[in-house]
């Protein structure tokens, strides 16, 4: 975990030398105290301190080079070291305010059993930034390429850790005939309630949307806060819907850790009405009974009874209800009969639900819906750890080829109940085939393409002409969803080792040529193939222009110029390449095309970009014209 936490993250607020103290005699008089005698010598305390300092200075130092050693063993830390709802560092930060909190009100009160004062001292205040250490990453600066396109506008937040970004949806909320987008920070905080979550809604105007950097902690046109749950992580997930059929829509969001106070991290669905102009209210609760549900951590539509109105598909990836972790999807059908009062809504009451196939594959981390025509929805839902068996009944063996992953299509025509309709599995261990997807039509002929990512995928190439494999760096697959007989379209392939080359994938008409365009995502990517002259993980996003020149075939991405350095090379490969340039940002970890009469803007998150507070996220806004 040190590992892995000092490559991610930046340690420049920890001196390697100065300002460091350790309060050696007052530490003396504490254990005099407790043990009534000098039980602990003066030189052990020097001498354990002395040895702790020179650990986190030779962490600080050098200890991010083994990175690519541990990396390379399983993709678990290196995807969920931070985000693991039970003991990832964000939800053990929570867990270690709470503790101090607790021994804060003993030291003051003591420990007798008496009710505690509500008032006891807490440690965080809302706006107490001006008061910490604060650096922001280095801006890396770089040769620009032709293709290369810088953001119009940045969208950010003054809220330590709020991972702004985290989830998009877009959709007409004011009905002006512009997109608008709503926007969630699962890792907002407010006073006493760390990572309580946050969501934001950005309108677009005729112009699209503001083309000037903002902070939506006051420029925002709608804030919903959480609802002061410590650590639910509302807006983990957002979506867009009438889901009371009264004409005006609604926004729902998900608190997957809700519960985590009582360690059952049940989570939550909260639904806030379109009651007017720009305006929202809590009017529906979906709740789920089970431990570890985390009910709300992916959220999708379509419309699946055929009815005209969009559904609401819930994931839950972590859930137990039908094994370890195996997960569960489940859908609330839109009806009148949600007016007029506040819903609370049980697993029981759902249209419909599926679990995953194997303990511990994650059934609904990512869920993807596209409409098909003639009444016909797809729902695509990931299994990105699923394993290949070694024992017939499937228990645990050490010869398990782990997480090949699998992607899983339900579809439903005019009402008719969703049904498995095909599944793409991987192969390779640490593959996670299938943990995103996307379905577009990029090629002048008209065939519905889905985009298939492996995240996790081993990619042959070259560096100074020398042959290499990027491990674990990630490549998109392309499938005729009409004729899947047909080879792969094409495949294109990531140029950094565990850089998750596909993990957010979005097609889009960008340019309004009528072919939808391809958006791929390298959040994890590293610039500096060294890792060792600049910080890693600043991420990468590419865009492929659909029509007459979108690629085809296996080398999608090694359409590269003489004498290139490194191969494959999406960076050259690609129609544009939109650029952050903050070092540790994961730019590229979301994606949402907002369109208006005039222009589509992209949105691009850097999730742990600090450019206004320390991890607090940001959202690059890339503007492409018309015509």
């Amino acid at each position: 975990g040190d590992i892995m936490t000092v490559f991610e993250f930046s340690l420049s607020h920890m001196p390697y030398v100065t300002e460091w103290y350790v309060p050696v005699d007052d530490l003396m008089k504490i254990y005099v105290e407790l043990y009534g005698t000098t039980r602990l010598p003066r030189e052990v305390i020097v001498d354990c301190t002395l040895l702790l300092f020179a650990e986190r200075f030779g962490e600080k130092l050098a200890i991010d080079k083994l990175y690519p050693d541990y990396a390379a063993k399983s993709p678990y830390l290196v995807d969920q070291l931070t985000d693991y709802f039970l003991g990832g560092l964000d939800d053990m930060a929570v867990w270690t305010q709470n503790v101090w909190r607790e021994a804060i009100h003993m030291l003051d009160k003591g420990t007798d059993p008496s009710p505690r004062l509500q008032e006891a001292l807490y440690l965080a205040e809302k706006r107490q930034e001006k008061h910490l250490l604060m650096k922001q990453e280095k801006q890396q600066k770089r040769l620009n390429a032709a293709n290369q396109q810088s953001p119009d506008a940045v969208y950010s937040i003054s809220n330590s850790y709020a991972k702004l970004g985290w989830s998009m949806a877009v959709a007409d909320l004011d009905g002006d005939g512009n997109e608008d987008v709503v926007i969630g920070a699962p890792g907002y905080r407010y006073l006493k309630t760390p990572q309580a979550g946050a969501v934001f809604v950005v309108y677009g105007t005729d112009d699209g949307l503001p083309s000037k950097d903002l902070d939506l902690e006051h420029s925002a046109d709608v804030s919903l806060p959480g609802l002061e749950y410590v650590n639910s992580r509302f807006g983990s997930s957002v979506a867009v819907l009438d889901i009371n059929k009264d004409g005006v829509l609604d926004i729902a969001a998900g608190a997957p850790s809700a519960g985590s106070s009582t360690l059952t991290y049940q989570g939550a669905v909260f639904v806030y009405y379109g009651v007017g102009k720009r305006t929202f209210s809590l009017n529906m609760t979906v709740q789920c009974p089970y431990h570890y549900c985390n009910l709300g951590r992916t959220l999708t539509t379509a419309d699946l009874n055929g009815d005209g109105f969009a559904d609401l598909l819930m994931g839950s990836p972590f859930s137990g209800h039908s094994g370890d972790q195996r997960g569960i999807v489940s859908a609330l059908l839109s009806d009148k009969k949600y007016r007029g009062y506040h819903a609370m809504i049980t697993m029981d009451q759902l249209y419909w639900t599926a679990t995953g196939s194997q303990n511990y594959s994650w059934f609904g981390h990512s869920l993807f819906t596209y409409a098909m025509g003639d009444g016909m929805s797809l729902v695509f839902i990931s299994e990105p750890t699923l394993r290949k068996c070694e024992m017939q009944n499937c228990s645990f063996s050490q010869k398990d080829t782990q997480s090949i992953g699998q992607l899983n299509v339900f579809s439903t025509t005019k009402g008719k109940p969703l049904t498995l309709d095909k599944q793409f599995a991987g192969s390779v261990e640490f593959e996670s085939f299938g943990a995103s997807a996307a379905v577009g039509k990029p090629y002048p002929d008209g065939s519905v393409v889905l985009a298939v990512a492996a995240t996790g995928e081993d990619v042959a190439g070259s560096v100074a002409d020398i042959g290499t494999t990027f491990v674990q760096t990630g490549s998109v697959t392309l499938l005729n969803l009409t004729n899947l007989r047909q080879p792969p379209l094409a495949v294109f392939s990531g140029d950094r080792r565990f850089s998750r080359f596909g993990s957010k994938m979005l097609f889009a008409d960008l340019n309004g040529d009528g072919y939808d365009d391809l958006l791929i995502g390298a959040p994890l990517r590293t610039d500096d193939v060294t890792e060792e002259i600049h910080a890693g993980e600043e991420g990468a996003a590419y865009v492929f222009f659909g029509g007459k020149t979108f690629p085809k075939g296996t080398e999608a991405t090694s359409k590269c110029a003489d004498f290139t350095f490194i191969k494959p090379c999406p960076g050259q490969s690609a129609s544009a390449e939109l650029v952050f340039g903050e070092d540790r940002a994961r730019f590229g970890s979301g994606f949402a095309a907002v369109r208006s009469k005039t222009k589509v803007d992209v949105l691009v998150t850097a999730l742990h970009s600090s450019r206004l507070a320390r991890l607090s996220g940001a959202i690059a806004v890339y503007s492409f014209h018309h015509g």
